[in-house]
């Protein structure tokens, strides 16, 4: 039977050592036994702590973490009875013997206002989207590489100090959200 174990989570290699990892392989329910095929990253980044997966009544596996961003845990208001929060859910599932993830469905409502830039060619540059306002955004983005073009980078929310910056990484196949301009106590120690 292939399947995912309960995800088991590891730190991940050569990385930052706060990624996870997923082992997938074959699980003897009669013996116990589980014999790995395969193992990949689930998310490289350090705001993607502990995370728990639940089966929705459809039959969705779903998972979320907590974001530790150990920047601004500490910063909370006086008499909060919080610190710190999750991230956005995730539906898992394996697809060709890989973990496939995407934003959990139950959060389509909250796309409002829709901005398209169609047949945009990017060639090796930064581009500035400065139509791109507020705190949250859900991106789609179809990518077709050309011939000499090796990566490109979006920058988000950018002001004269501050940015946002998604930088995908085509012969790699990574795409990295960047946030050291992004306002963090960090940000502005770094000046």
């Amino acid at each position: 039977m292939l399947c995912l174990v309960s995800l088991l989570f590891l730190a991940y290699r050569n990385r930052n050592g706060n990624g996870t990892v997923c082992i997938i392989g074959d699980f003897d329910e009669t013996s116990g036994d589980f014999s790995e095929i395969s193992q990949q990253a689930i998310d490289n980044g350090i705001d993607f702590y502990a995370p728990q997966t639940v089966e929705t009544p459809d039959g969705r596996r779903v998972m979320i973490a907590w974001m530790q961003n150990w920047d601004s845990c500490s910063i909370r208001e006086e008499g909060s009875p919080w610190a710190g929060q999750m991230t956005l859910p995730r539906e898992i599932f394996i697809k060709d013997g890989r973990l496939w993830q995407k934003p959990s469905r139950e959060f389509e409502f909250l796309k409002k206002k829709e901005f398209s830039i169609p047949n945009l060619i990017i060639r090796n540059e930064r581009l500035s989207i400065k139509e791109v306002k507020g705190r949250m955004l859900a991106m789609d983005l179809l990518i077709r590489p050309k011939a000499g073009c090796y990566s490109f980078s979006i920058r988000l929310a950018e002001d004269k100090d501050s940015y946002t910056e998604l930088v995908y990484r085509i012969h790699e196949h990574t795409l990295t959200l960047d946030r050291r301009c992004s306002g963090s106590r960090r940000h502005f120690f770094q000046r």
